[in-house]
């Protein structure tokens, strides 16, 4: 029994007996006091009672406490207790004794107590009928929960047997379909067993067929033959007319016959190194080279120099490589034509150089065949290439075009070389020129037999005499002669020579006509090709009063001497008021240059049109004024007879007007170098004249000016404007100008010619091409979707765009944006976005459920791929580099007749990812992870490795690459990681960072997959660790395809020796073993690796040799050094790194001497030795000797070395 408060309390009890009667004591002082006072208060209070029943059970009943109060008595404490009940169920109650000493008299004979005693009694009777009747209630309710108790299990027990029949029939089902599964089985082994004499039926079918191809092949393999030979008669034709075709001087800046060979044998990487490739030129000695007793042989040969590098390979072969492949052809088959012998390739000439390096040209001279057959093939597979590809040579497009190597494309030659030769001719050629005005390059030897010793000697002291230079080489003299009597010096040695081809002369006194003729006669006595005289001086004496009307009549008729090409007169200010009509023919001349600051009459037009007339095969003609604004409109009445010109250049200072006449058209081109420097004039004449083509370069302050200009030109072909500091771009005045306004000014009114533009502002950049009166291929670059207007975004809507760039992430309140473009943009292709790792997920789910619901909805998605890059205009290399940072990288892909896509990522996590949680990692990876490449991160908390496990198994994972940082990551997901692995077909890269967390767990990955890896990274603190790595992979035949081996110990202590020969295990070439004879037997179970090695089954199984050999860091002794290095597989190493080691001078120049020379197979590319004590310690000569010696040795290798 508990009271309110939920303790324990412990009522009084009285044992009684049926038919006991409760005996009530009173005080003994009761008599003296009234009647009425007997009872003065009767309290019933009930405290504790048990009541036994006839099932003996014992109930708690309160009982009453009373208290009488008499006059003539004292009750102090009455404390009555219930004990058992009598028959009649009513309580006997017996009080204890707490009166006084005082006499205690019978109550029964008292009526008030008699009555307060029946009440007692009626009241206990009554309270006694209420336990009753609450204990058969009780009683009730625990049958009535017993019998649903029972109810309940016998439900259950029904449930169960229903669950069991159930198992039971399931049971028999499984049997049936085991049954049916063995039918099965033996079906499919009966059809296996017929499908296999279908197979050796279709077999012996193939190989009847295989042989019929065989058949096939082999005809069409003498049909390749005989186009082969087809096609070099093709080229010896062309080479034929190429050696045949002549050029003149200021065509032919540089020489022209020239082939290009390999400095090594070695052409599996053709265009990493800028050094294997060396160009050398060759002497055009012919028929116009002997003379009467000439002992010296006349066949082109190579020129007497050593060659020169190509700097830029690829490009060079893009634009050059036609050519080369014919002059190839022809030093390999040997030509005559147009008086040139070219002998065959076993007869071609080397020279013996004694000056220069012995090696290279014996080298030269010993493998010169092969060399030339296997450029000739390499040329042959990229013109393949080129066109399964669509591309084409940018100049040379076809053997069609070889006689296009004319003027610019030699003057760009140049360009690809290293000239270590600075100030001399290429080659050591000299240029001559025949007697029919063609120009010839030639060697010394050559030179030196057409023209005289003493006579070179003596216009050479001439030239020097009077401060001026003279290039032998080339033929070219620039002087200054003050006196007439020292110019008849000059002109006897000039014409004596014949040697001069260009001729640049300023006379600095006012020279009479008399004196101009003299120079003129000397010119064309001594065969000037070139000319460029300075009249600053003539102003005109007056002792020449009767020829001042035809003062420089002689100059005119210079350019009819059927010699001179090229005519240059600067500071004649008054020329056209000196001379007569010009009525002879000059055929010979191609430039005509001349500048006057005197504005030009009608007279004097009238004068340089008629001049211009004679001169029918004039290409370039260009004209400096002052004051005067001279156009294309003013020369019309000689362009009729001026059929070969090319282009006419008017340069008025400021500014200058080229104008270009390509097949029968004109094309004029506004060149602006200043804006600030306009005038008012010069603004008014550039809007009013018509003009094409304009390239313009301004500041900011020049804008305004700049776009009323072109407004005024409406146009305009091309426009090409260059804000000093800025690249090329068509640049908008300001940033708020909207962008269709911008393309309406690009292409007003000129939509068929405009082939290209570009508009650049501080919001986007905008690059279109332009055919057909339609925009092509135009591509939009945002930096951040927020600074665009509604402008833009129609102008993006309404147009063609297909490649938009968002350089910086768009953020969730420009999604609308974004999918505005996406949906509104059909014919958008390609979508690039530089999205922070965070919002990654978010943009892929949004391209991918705008297209979907696009294709739902019938539309058009255009789209093929999206990429997800770093922000900014440089995005981070994330395989190539590391930082702090995470970087996720995505590549989205849509095929055109499906509604799947791939996908590739790429994912780098960096330390923030820790801090800042997973999450949005995790979800890429839920989601996608069967799409990641790469991952290269720590793993500290397993949510990523969770992921991954639980990541959609929709489509075959593409991981290549794993590079995992954490203990934790291989303490707890060994088992993720390795299923991982199990189910990525493409895997080959595994980096570990090993440490003793882990350890065995990395080790039992690299057990399970070495035999797949082609790369192993370790990286690690504790040199112990690497030593149970030793012991667990003793040798390579754990990771037999390995080809990158990379070792880092981060705490720069000396390895454990067990470590050393670890290392050398790994570095180590496949064991080789000579090949057997014919007599020998080979067993059927031996196999034959790449390296030629034999190896039985059963035995040592052979493995790849390493490409990729890194130790960074690493500590070694010097005996341990000299057994990596005497292990290392040199012939198939292509990149070594032993930055920050303590390798030392010995031990490398031991690897430079492994190294052989012009080993054929040799692929080293890059040494990495920063850092090192290698770098550190030895002095800078010994260093460069030794690195001078490994160049030799291996062409193709990159050092990278501390400055």
């Amino acid at each position: 029994m508990k009271d309110r408060d939920y303790n324990l309390i412990t009522p009084w009890r009285i044992v009684h007996s049926p038919g006991i009667v409760l005996e009530v004591v009173t005080g003994s002082d009761t008599q003296s006091r009234p009647a009425s006072e007997v009872v003065d208060v009767v309290n019933i209070k009930t405290e504790d009672a048990e009541l036994i029943g006839q099932d003996n059970h014992l109930y708690s009943q309160p009982c009453t406490e009373i208290s009488v109060d008499t006059s003539s008595m004292t009750c102090n404490t009455v404390t009555p207790t219930i004990g058992r009940m009598d028959a009649n169920g009513q309580a006997l109650v017996k009080y204890s004794k707490g009166l006084s000493n005082r006499s205690r008299p019978s109550l029964s004979g008292n009526p008030a107590t008699d009555a307060c005693l029946q009440t007692i009694v009626s009241e206990q009777r009554s309270q006694a009928a209420d336990i009753k009747q609450s204990l058969d209630r009780g009683f009730d309710q625990l049958v009535q929960q017993h019998k649903q108790s029972h109810e309940e299990l016998l439900a259950k027990l029904e449930q169960m047997e229903q669950l069991l029949e159930q198992k039971r029939q399931e049971m028999f089902e499984l049997q049936r379909n085991l049954e049916d599964k063995q039918e099965l089985i033996l079906q499919l082994q009966e059809s296996t067993k017929n499908e296999l004499l279908n197979k050796q039926e279709e077999i012996h079918s193939l190989q009847q067929c295989a042989k019929d191809e065989l058949l096939r092949k082999q005809e069409e393999m003498l049909d390749m033959q005989r186009q082969t030979l087809n096609r070099l008669a093709v080229i010896l034709s062309h080479v034929k007319a190429l050696l045949t075709q002549t050029y003149e001087l200021h065509e032919y800046p540089i020489p022209r016959l020239f082939i290009v060979l390999p400095k090594t044998m070695e052409f599996r990487d053709r265009f990493t190194n800028t050094d294997q490739y060396r160009l050398y030129f060759l002497c055009e000695c012919g028929t116009h080279t002997m003379h009467e007793g000439s002992k010296v042989p006349h066949e082109v040969h190579l020129a007497k120099h050593e060659g020169y590098d190509l700097q830029k390979p690829k490009e060079f072969f893009e634009k050059y490589g036609t050519y080369v492949n014919a002059m190839l052809c022809m030093i390999k088959y040997g030509i005559i034509a147009g008086g040139v012998v070219v002998p065959p390739l076993a007869n071609l000439k080397i020279p013996d150089l004694m000056e220069l390096a012995g090696k290279h040209m014996d080298d030269l001279r010993r493998n010169i065949i092969p060399l030339v057959n296997d450029t000739i093939s390499l040329l042959q597979e990229l013109g393949r290439d080129n066109e399964s590809t669509g591309r084409l040579y940018t100049q040379n497009r076809g053997l069609n075009k070889l006689e296009a190597l004319e003027g610019v494309d030699l003057r760009q030659l140049e360009s690809y070389l290293k000239v270590k030769d600075q100030g001399r001719i290429l080659g050591n050629l000299y240029r001559i020129v025949t007697p029919e005005g063609h120009v010839k390059w030639v060697c010394f030897d050559h030179y030196r037999a057409n023209y005289r010793e003493s006579t070179m000697k003596e216009l050479q002291d001439a030239v020097e005499s009077h401060g001026g230079t003279f290039i032998e080489e080339t033929g070219r003299i620039e002087i200054k002669i003050a006196t007439s009597v020292l110019a008849r010096y000059f002109y006897e040695a000039l014409v004596k020579a014949r040697r001069t081809h260009e001729l640049q002369i300023k006379l600095t006194w006012d020279a009479t006509m008399d004196d101009i003729r003299a120079l003129c006669d000397a010119i064309t006595k001594a065969n000037v090709i070139r000319l460029t005289l300075d009249g600053t001086h003539f102003k005109g004496p007056t002792i020449d009063i009767v020829n001042r009307g035809r003062r420089f009549d002689p100059i005119w008729k210079l350019a009819s001497n059927a010699r001179l090409q090229s005519l240059q007169l600067i500071g004649f200010d008054d020329f056209f008021s000196r001379v007569t009509k010009y009525t002879l023919p000059a055929p010979k001349l191609r430039l005509f240059s001349m500048e006057w600051k005197t504005p030009l009459d009608d007279k004097a037009i009238k004068l340089l049109n008629g001049f211009l007339e004679h001169c029918s095969g004039l290409t370039a003609l260009e004209l400096k004024v002052h004051q005067q604004y001279l156009t294309t409109k003013d020369l019309m009445d000689a362009f009729p007879k001026i059929q070969k010109l090319e282009y006419i250049k008017v340069d008025y200072g400021r500014f200058s007007l080229v104008t270009k006449f390509p097949q029968d058209k004109i094309q004029e081109t506004m060149v602006l170098d200043r804006i600030d420097g306009l005038t008012y004039r010069d603004s008014t004449f550039i809007q009013q004249h018509f003009r094409k083509d304009m390239r313009i370069e301004y500041t900011q302050k020049d804008e305004d000016r700049l776009m009323s200009i072109l407004r005024q030109n409406s146009g305009l072909v091309y426009i090409q404007i260059r804000r000093q500091g800025e690249h090329n771009h068509v640049i908008t005045p300001t940033t708020d100008a909207p962008l269709q306004d911008l393309m309406n000014l690009v292409t007003s009114e000129i939509p068929s010619t405009l082939e290209s533009f570009s508009i650049h502002c501080q919001r986007l950049t905008l690059k279109a091409g332009f055919s057909e009166g339609k925009t092509q291929d135009m591509t939009v670059i945002i930096e951040r979707l927020v600074r665009l207007n509604s402008d833009d975004l129609r102008f993006i809507q309404e147009n063609s765009i297909t490649k938009l760039t968002i350089r910086n992430t768009p953020h969730e309140a420009h999604e609308t944006r974004l999918t505005e473009i996406l949906t509104q943009c059909p014919s958008l292709r390609h979508l690039q976005i530089g999205c922070e790792w965070r919002r990654s997920l978010i943009i892929i789910i949004l391209v991918l459920f705008t297209r979907a619901r696009i294709i739902v909805q019938g539309g058009s998605f255009g789209l093929r791929t999206v990429e997800l890059m770093d922000e900014g205009p440089t995005p981070f290399d994330v395989l190539a580099s590391r930082d702090d940072n995470t970087h996720i990288q995505c590549h989205l892909s849509f095929p055109e007749d499906s509604d799947s896509f791939d996908m590739r990522t790429w994912i780098r996590l960096g330390m923030e990812m820790l801090s800042d949680g997973a999450g949005p990692v995790r979800d890429i990876i839920l989601q996608y992870g069967w799409s990641v490449v790469f991952f290269d991160g720590y793993l500290e908390d397993g949510i990523i490795l969770t992921a991954f496990n639980k990541m959609s198994n929709t489509k075959t994972s593409q991981l290549e690459s794993l590079m995992i940082h954490s203990a934790d990551s291989l303490e707890n997901g060994i088992d993720t990681l390795s299923n991982i692995i199990h189910q990525s077909p493409n895997f080959r890269d595994l980096g570990l960072h090993v440490n003793y967390r882990g350890l065995e767990q990395g080790l039992s990955l690299l057990g399970q997959h070495g035999t797949i890896l082609s790369r192993l990274r370790l990286y690690g603190f504790a040199t112990d660790t690497f030593s149970i790595v030793a012991s667990y992979l003793p040798t390579r035949n754990s990771l037999p395809a390995l080809e990158s081996f990379e070792l880092r110990p981060y705490n720069g202590t000396t390895l454990p020796l067990n470590v050393t020969s670890w290392i050398v295990a790994m570095v180590s070439a496949p064991p080789q073993r000579p090949a057997p004879s014919a007599s020998q037997h080979i067993p059927k179970d031996t196999m034959v690796d790449e390296q030629g090695t034999y190896s039985a089954s059963g035995s040592a199984r052979s493995w790849t040799p390493l490409r990729k050999v890194m130790l960074r860091g690493v500590q070694l002794s010097r005996d341990e050094w000299r057994r990596v290095i005497e292990s290392l597989g040199v012939l198939a190493l292509e990149h070594l790194d032993l930055s920050e080691s303590n390798i030392a001078h010995h031990q490398f120049e031991m690897l430079v001497d492994r190294i052989t020379n012009n080993a054929p197979n040799l692929m080293f590319k890059t040494l990495d030795i920063r850092q090192s004590n290698l770098a550190k310690t030895l002095d800078s000569g010994a260093l460069d000797a030794i690195l001078a010696e490994l160049r030799e040795k291996a062409p193709l290798v990159k050092i990278m070395l501390d400055l």
